[in-house]
């Protein structure tokens, strides 16, 4: 069972998910991740958090070298 609770404040989100609290107020203002209100107070949901991420996973390259030894250039 994943230890992490459901629901997060902003400061708790924001070490989850490695980054300074500022980048999560700036995410949070463009509407790149959706928050839950309970009064004045935000929170944010693991999932949400967790689809963020996936959504930022880049492809891997093969390598710089790629298969034929050579640097390839752009």
């Amino acid at each position: 069972m994943n230890s992490t609770p459901k629901l997060m404040t902003i400061e708790a989100a924001a070490e989850y998910l490695g980054v300074p609290v500022r980048v999560l107020r700036g995410l949070r203002e463009r509407r790149m991740v959706p928050v839950v209100h309970f009064g004045k107070r935000i929170y944010f949901q693991r999932e949400h958090l967790d689809a963020l991420i996936e959504a930022r996973f880049e492809p891997a390259m093969r390598g710089v070298l790629g298969w034929t030894g050579r640097r390839h250039t752009i």
